[in-house]
């Protein structure tokens, strides 16, 4: 056999091998792809959210965008929602990292407890045309898995089921981005306090410059404060906050008999109108400035700091109360029972008798009948037992 045949032959036979060599590494499996520690969202325009629907066992919450851009809760009267609220439901959704990819057959959904049926959540991102948002379009969350330790997660229109650590708690509750302050006024801000109700009413009022709470009208004769009920009732609206609202126009068949109203040293005035049905607790509130609404800067600077601050602080208090009645026109709103109590006490209920051991006492040693407020207010938070 001649050179040049035997280098022919040498050439395809190292041909050969690389060949084999190029096949038997494609027919090789590489390794499987890792799932840990893996973002289960892969980018998302949160800008296109027009709706959010929020499903549990117990509750589903619409919030969407109204004809003006807001967000508002649908399933409580299209209330005014807190961006912020919604912002940290997507911010916490695009936090979860995947553990493993547990199936992608969908017959295994309902046992993994991931189908629509049986979730324990459900949340959906909808644009402003009400179809799922490309690319996500929400997600399905399981009940725990003690045995794994984690939950089990699907995204919307995907069969793909993944086990996360740990277990996402989004807000379901409608309530949960509504912002259900009503009033955080500072106690040594308040004036006077006038509660009015069928047959009766009184007013509490600061004495002069001093923190003593005086009943305008006096106590009478043989009577005192009974505990501290009554400095409950003058710094009610210090933390008030509502566990419910809806439509004034929903609410007709309620009676507004009472009224709570706070005066506050700047002639600020918020006013609650009461009602109560069926041990419920419901308020329509108000806030007006009384004071004198004109304020002029003069324009050659003659003006002191101080008094430069004063008209600050006037225009300040007529936008805070502009803003509170433009909040709050045409909404009622239910209170819990424990703080409406401070709301609506009778006079009798904030009145006792003096003691005859005490009326000795007192001949003996004269003291003031208005008791003075001392050591650290009370906790508006908590239910005050006497």
């Amino acid at each position: 056999m001649s050179n040049k045949k035997l280098t022919i032959l040498a050439v395809v036979a190292a041909v050969m091998v690389v060949l084999a060599v190029v096949t038997s590494q494609l027919n090789t499996p590489g390794p499987a792809p890792s799932y840990r520690n893996v973002n289960l969202i892969q980018g998302f325009d949160t800008g296109r959210i027009a709706t959010v629907i929020l499903k549990s066992k117990d509750e589903e919450t619409k919030i969407t965008k109204d004809a003006n851009g807001r967000f508002v809760v649908a399933n409580k009267d299209n209330y005014p929602a807190l961006v912020n609220e919604i912002n940290g439901l997507v911010a916490e959704i695009l936090d979860i990292k995947t553990v493993d990819l547990i199936t992608d057959d969908p017959k295994n959904h309902t046992d993994l407890g991931v189908s629509e049926d049986n979730a324990r959540y459900i949340v959906k991102f909808l644009d402003s045309e009400a179809k799922p948002i490309e690319g996500f379009g929400g997600i399905i969350i399981s009940e725990s898995d003690p045995e794994k330790q984690g939950v089990y997660v699907r995204l919307l229109g995907e069969n793909k089921v993944y086990l996360i650590d740990g277990s996402p708690w989004p807000r379901m509750s409608g309530l949960d981005y509504i912002d259900k302050r009503l009033t955080s006024v500072e106690a040594d801000r308040i004036k006077s306090v006038k509660v009015t109700y069928p047959g009766g009413g009184y007013t509490l009022a600061k004495k002069d410059d001093s923190e003593d709470i005086l009943l305008e009208g006096g106590v009478g004769e043989g009577k005192k404060f009974k505990g501290g009920d009554y400095k409950q009732v003058f710094k009610a609206l210090t933390d008030m906050q509502f566990t419910d609202v809806q439509k004034a126009s929903k609410a007709e068949d309620l009676n507004f008999d009472s009224t709570y109203t706070c005066t506050l040293a700047d002639s600020t005035v918020y006013t609650l109108r009461i009602a109560v049905k069926d041990d419920k607790t419901f308020i329509k509130a108000d806030a007006e400035f009384t004071g004198d609404k004109g304020v002029t800067v003069k324009r050659d600077g003659s003006e002191s700091d101080e008094e430069l601050k004063e008209k600050e602080a006037k225009l300040l208090a007529i936008e805070a109360a502009q803003k509170f009645r433009n909040r709050h026109t045409g909404w009622v709103y239910e209170i819990a029972s424990w703080k409406a109590n401070n709301l609506k006490k009778k006079l009798d209920d904030l009145l006792e008798d003096i003691p005859e051991e005490e009326k000795t006492s007192d001949a003996k040693t004269p003291t003031t009948t208005a008791p003075v407020i001392t050591g650290p207010p009370a906790d508006p938070n908590q239910p005050h037992t006497p």
